[in-house]
């Protein structure tokens, strides 16, 4: 298993910053603030996600196989969830669906009806290679530390994990199929978080 190097806080706060205006900010903000994996971003559906109740439904992924773009469905029952949304990704996603229909204006009749929430500037599926090349130029740009895209779904985790959530919701929001799956996971990063508990709380009992 390759070594996890998530986001600091800071790091994560000078991402947010570095997509500001990114015609994909949507997507970099969705993915580092709920943990979904790639696949599972570029399958959303605009009937996936309710932004009233601020929530969205996993129900499929999106994965290109000997080059055609497939709708599969997610290996487990528990990759099968529905997550509440922080308002600062909703009022991405708003902002997203504006910028869609815009674009869907201006394609016109050749644009390629899907209801997906994130497409290539015509319409259809989103090829998963752009959106990492894109990653790679914002990270490169804002002067971050090289990751790779699923580093996003880490450093979730890891900044749930440093609030103090709970294994159990940390391993509902990833969608592992078990506890045991994500305490290895991220075990140093439990631990970490486990030694700042004990140090604040010697600090509340001695005054």
């Amino acid at each position: 298993q390759a070594e996890i190097k998530p986001f600091t806080p800071e790091e994560a706060r000078a991402f947010i910053q570095a997509i500001h205006g990114e015609r994909l900010e949507a997507l970099y903000t969705l993915a580092i603030a709920t943990g979904l994996r790639q696949a599972e971003v570029l399958g959303l559906s605009w009937g996936d996600i309710d932004l009233d109740q601020r929530q969205l439904t996993v129900r499929t992924t999106l994965q290109r196989i000997n080059g055609e773009f497939l709708f599969v469905e997610p290996k487990t029952s528990r990759s099968r969830r529905t997550l509440a949304l922080p308002d600062m990704v909703v009022d991405a996603l708003r902002a997203h669906k504006g910028r869609q229909i815009g674009e869907r204006l201006q394609a016109g009749a050749t644009w390629v009806e899907s209801d997906l929430v994130f497409t290539a500037p015509a319409g259809g599926p989103l090829s998963d290679r752009v959106v990492r090349a894109r990653f790679y130029r914002i990270l490169e740009t804002a002067g971050l530390r090289r990751q790779r895209f699923h580093d996003l779904r880490h450093s979730c985790a890891s900044l749930m994990i440093a609030q103090g959530v709970q294994s159990r919701e940390v391993m509902e929001t990833l969608g592992h199929s078990t506890i045991v799956m994500t305490l290895n996971c991220y075990a140093h990063i439990f631990q970490e978080a486990q030694r700042e508990t004990a140090k604040k709380m010697g600090q509340i009992l001695t005054g």
